[in-house]
Order: C-alpha cells, then structure tokens, then sequence
C-alpha cells in the first residue's frame, strides 16, 4: 500500500494583515473596521487546488487553526506642536490693514497675553503672509534674527520620528490542507 501526504500551509491573517494589498494576496473583504481598536476583521477565501489521480482512493483533509504571531513594526510618525507668542508685535488695530489712531485708543486694545499661533509647520507661511494676530512686518524689521528662527521651528522634518515596536497576541488562520492517495 502506498500513502503520500502533501502538506499546503498559508499563515493568512497574520503578517499579511499590515500590508495594503491583503485583499488580492487572500480574496479577502473588509467586513468590519474598528479605528479605535485597530481592528479590522476579513472574510477570507481560501483556494488551494488539490491534484487528485484517477482510480485512487484520496482523501483531502483541509483544517483551520487559529494562530497568534506578534508583529514588529517600524512607523514614521509626524507630531507638530502648536506655537504660543506671550505679548510683544501684537497688532494695535483690530483687523490687519487697519491703521490705529493713537486718539482713538487703539494703542491700548493691544494685548500681552498668550496668543495661539497655530501649528509649528504653518508659522512660516504666517509670517510671510503678515498674519493675524501678529505683527510679522514689525517683528521681522526690529528683530531680523527671528526670521531663521521661524524656519527652523517650520521645518517639518524637526516633528518626524520613527518609532519600533511589537504588536502582541495578533490572531490569525493557518490553513492546512493534507492528501492521502492510496493504492492498492
């Protein structure tokens, strides 16, 4: 009597999840996504194709087994911090292109507390526009050596890192699939 077995085994679920083609690399569908728990659960179709010979008893044992890998990861993140002036070449006007009369006490209006300026990565396109609240136009003439610092703090590649890590317990399917072919 002779007996072959043929092993076919295909961890999908596993590393494959991370990657952006899952769909064509397993005939899979987004069922579900959770973004809160980064979940993201797949109907899978599983096609292996089994070479049965003619006039030969074969049997074709296909099992699923649930599997838990962890997975490590680099990824490139961007934190951009928001950018806070206290005081100084704030505008004594209301709107920019306002000229203050010092009669009408708009020198006054002018405020000395923290004023939110936005991203980092944006306080160069602040300046050169001559946004408000600030006073860029004056700033920049009084203090020339603000300018490189705006630069640097606009800068995006100053807020990008790369962080490594390992994802524990993700759980996936191992598919085996084993022919016997007997002979007589």
């Amino acid at each position: 009597m002779f007996t072959a077995q043929n092993e076919y085994a295909s961890a999908t679920g596993i590393e494959q999840v991370v990657t952006d083609n899952i769909k064509a690399a397993f005939n899979g569908t987004d069922t579900f996504v959770d973004t809160k728990r980064n979940e993201v659960t797949l109907n899978i179709d599983f096609d292996c194709p089994v070479i049965c010979p003619a006039n030969r008893a074969t049997t074709v044992t296909c099992s699923g087994y649930t599997q838990l890998m962890s997975i490590t990861y680099t990824a490139k993140m961007k934190l951009v911090p928001e950018v806070t002036f206290t005081g100084g070449f704030t505008r004594a006007g209301s709107k920019k292109g306002e000229t203050s009369h010092f009669l009408k006490g708009e020198s006054k209006k002018r405020v000395y507390t923290d004023i939110p300026n936005g991203p980092a990565n944006e306080l160069k396109d602040k300046a050169a526009s001559n946004a408000d609240p600030w006073d860029w136009t004056e700033a920049l003439d009084k203090n020339p050596h603000i300018q490189t610092l705006v630069d640097r703090i606009s800068d995006p590649q100053c807020y990008e890192m790369y962080v490594r890590g390992k994802w524990e317990g993700i759980s996936g399917w191992k598919f085996v699939i084993q022919t016997d072919i007997k002979t007589a």
